[in-house]
């Protein structure tokens, strides 16, 4: 559940296909839309993470910063 309530989805094939845009993402090289499809994925996976990692009582992962544009 991420911080609206709603369950992020994180399909191993989107999940896979956005882990090969990171090099254009942090280098700034992504469309608008493409960078955005990343921001959200990046935010729903840590949300993911934040909280199967409270269910299983290891510490927190760190927030994700967003990145300037």
């Amino acid at each position: 559940m991420n911080e609206t309530g709603e369950t992020p989805s994180l399909n191993a094939d989107e999940h896979r296909d956005l882990q090969e845009l990171l090099p254009w993402y942090v280098t700034r090289r992504l469309d608008a839309d493409e960078h955005a499809r990343v921001d959200a994925h990046v935010a729903a996976f840590w949300w993911a993470t934040r909280i199967a990692s409270r269910s299983s009582g290891s510490a927190t992962a760190p927030r994700p910063r967003a990145t300037a544009r």
